[in-house]
């Protein structure tokens, strides 16, 4: 509420009006408009003489007295033409949602759990689940950085929590410490506490990994440290990095991570992440979803000596002659339509000729590493591969498109051959393999551009599961990769890790754990709020971090909170939570209010009064 004059046109000439305005929200139009509360009259006939002061005075006494907020120490008028105001605003609305998520998730239970069962700690458990708590909330923060330093400040200077714990920036350091001592411990209870979540048709995981460039302080890491050089999917090669690899549903629940050294591809480290998932969780049957870059002979045959299951992509240009030839192209008439853009068809490699199949042994046993080939014949090679199937997936649109876009190559090619005379843009621009060399002559490979019509559209998967999961669940369950790569994205954009200001390994992998619980965190908000869309929980979330606490008397002190509108209000009743108080703190005593014992009334004395 404030004061805002109006200028309006009379007889006499041009007269401005002072009116009590309010901003209330119009659920019809889905704005804020302005309200005039009361007209407070002419601007030149309203008393110069401290009339005004007076009143003020008198009405914030009488406001004290009937225990409502303070009026002459509260909202400060700025400018009374543009109704701002000077206030001190804290941040509260990111508290209050971490700490109800937490408490769905039964994260709350599990951290006191760990506290009391890690000796020695140096960190109280109320400062150590506070700390934690005010680290995933400055992570939901769309900043530049989200240290613990930068944690700490926010924490000293922004944010309002009604009993404030002291907390140092040791602290904060010191619950990195307890978090990643129990890392596997709070993962597994997060796990089986929330099985309800878990609850699958299939056990299927999905699987795939990212890397996390780091570029502060690298002298002062040591060369055998899990900061290392390797392939970046950033585009940063140049700096040192670490492999994070994340464990999800297959409808994206996070449920797990490892991070690996920087230099470790995933086809190393996918062999160590199924021992960990098979020692760690006690699941009857685990399928695992991997994207075509953890497809190995090595790894295939590790999944299967597990007794474990796989979905597996496969590097198509890769097949070797015997199934490719078998493969493609695609008989796109006798596929299964799943949807309008999903075709599917499944050929066990039962189906291949006795030749075939020798043909196929042979060229996998030569790939093999020396040291699978000392421990296996080609006779148990032939039973393990004989029990896998290919699952071949096609997309029209896709396939149309990319009919399209090679026409479209095809005459770039012709046109720099005509018209380029420097001929070095074929090896940079990646078109050697299009192009046939003649002594100076060059000119365009037309078979191999044509072969690559081939692939249009086309994916293939390699399965071991039994012919009792149709090809449709496999091929829809490869398609939920897609959720994978969205937390990836939340873990590198929405979710900001970088940068990592730690030289302590063990810090470095603290700093990731905790980027991690942000993400399932992250996930349990969009996938209540609405599971279809991540629209709605995006705006949720936005909402939750402009509610502010407003200090309205630093010396009572009272604090209230800002609004919130309608949909925010029904968003929050679906993810459980109550809404919070409009008053945040309020230490002055309340009024005596008059009993409410069952009965009949009794007789009140005359002299006897009540402030209500």
């Amino acid at each position: 509420m404030f004061v805002r004059e109006r200028v309006r046109e009379t007889k006499k000439g041009k007269v401005a009006y002072a009116y009590l305005v309010e901003n209330r929200w119009n659920p019809i139009k889905k704005k804020y408009q302005q309200i005039i509360v009361h007209c407070l009259g002419r601007v030149d006939r309203l008393p110069t003489d401290g009339t005004i002061e007076k009143m003020i005075t008198a009405m914030d006494r009488w406001a004290g007295k009937r225990g409502f907020s303070a009026l002459s120490q509260g909202l400060v008028v700025n400018n009374i033409q543009s109704g701002e105001f000077i206030t001190a605003d804290f941040d509260y609305g990111e508290i209050v949602l971490v700490k109800q998520v937490l408490k769905n998730l039964s994260f709350d239970q599990i951290l006191k759990n760990i506290h009391e069962s890690t000796p020695k700690t140096k960190i109280s458990r109320e400062k150590f689940q506070t700390a934690t708590e005010a680290l995933i909330a400055y992570h939901l923060h769309p900043l530049p950085s989200v240290s613990e330093r930068a944690t700490y400040n926010w924490y000293q200077n922004k944010l309002f929590l009604k009993n404030k714990k002291s907390l140092s920036l040791m602290d904060f350091y010191r619950s990195l410490d307890v978090l990643i001592k129990n890392k596997d411990a709070i993962e597994k209870q997060y796990y089986f506490k929330n099985q309800n979540l878990f609850n699958l048709e299939l056990d299927l995981i999905l699987f795939d990994t990212t890397s996390i460039y780091y570029y502060d302080g690298e002298e002062k890491i040591k060369e055998k440290s899990i900061l290392q050089y390797g392939f970046s999917k950033d585009g940063k090669s140049n700096l040192k990095q670490v492999i994070v690899g994340v464990l999800m549903t297959k409808d994206g629940k996070p449920f797990a991570h490892e991070v690996f050294p920087g230099n470790k591809s995933d086809m190393k480290s996918f062999p160590e992440i199924i021992r960990k998932v098979k020692t760690k969780y006690n699941i009857k049957r685990i399928i695992f979803v991997a994207d075509r870059g953890m497809v190995s002979e090595e790894n295939l045959t590790l999944i299967e000596e597990e007794g474990m299951e796989y979905i597996l992509g496969v590097k198509m240009r890769r097949l070797s002659p015997v199934l490719k030839s078998s493969l493609l192209p695609v008989d796109t008439e006798s596929m299964e339509k799943i949807k309008d853009n999903l075709y599917v068809t499944d050929f066990p490699l039962t189906r291949l000729t006795e030749k075939e199949q020798d043909k196929l042994i042979d060229d996998l046993y030569d790939d093999l590493d020396m040291r699978l080939q000392s421990k296996e014949d080609k006779d148990k090679l032939k039973q393990r591969i004989l029990k896998r199937r290919m699952i071949i997936c096609f997309n029209p649109s896709v396939a149309a498109e990319e009919k399209q876009k090679r026409e479209y190559f095809k005459k770039i090619i012709k046109n720099k051959i005509k018209y380029k005379t420097n001929k070095s843009w074929f090896v940079k621009n990646g078109y050697s393999k299009y192009v046939k060399i003649d002594k100076l002559d060059i000119s365009l490979n037309e078979d191999k551009l044509n072969q690559e019509a081939l692939y249009d559209g086309v994916w293939i998967l390699t399965t071991n599961c039994s012919d009792t999961i149709s090809s449709k669940t496999v091929s829809l369950a490869y398609k939920s990769l897609q959720f994978v790569e969205r937390g990836f994205r939340d873990l590198k954009s929405h979710i900001n890790i970088r940068p990592i200001f730690h030289f302590k390994e063990e810090r470095i992998l603290a700093h990731v754990f905790l980027a991690f619980i942000v993400l399932i965190v992250k996930w349990y908000i969009l996938n209540t709020v609405d599971p279809s869309s991540q629209e709605e929980g995006l705006r949720f979330i936005e909402a939750f971090l402009a509610l502010k606490a407003i200090e309205v008397d630093k010396n009572i002190p009272l604090y209230v909170r800002t609004e919130l509108d309608e949909n925010t209000i029904q968003n929050l009743k679906t993810l459980g939570m109550k809404m919070p108080d409009k008053v945040l703190l309020d230490p002055r005593k309340k009024p005596n209010k008059p009993p409410t014992k069952p009965g009949r009334p009794k007789k009140i004395n005359k002299n006897q009064h009540f402030l209500l």
